[in-house]
């Protein structure tokens, strides 16, 4: 009975990795074109 709640569930936590994987790989993108730039200055 209870494995609807447990579907639902697993579906807020995916949503919620995909969310915050989405926005790391923002992040490491960023921090890797602002590395090269500083690289390429030196």
């Amino acid at each position: 009975m209870s494995e609807p709640i447990l579907i639902q569930e697993q579906r807020v936590i995916l949503r919620r990795l995909r969310q915050t994987t989405a926005h790391h790989s923002q992040l490491t993108t960023t921090a890797d074109a602002q590395w090269q730039s500083q690289t390429r200055i030196k």
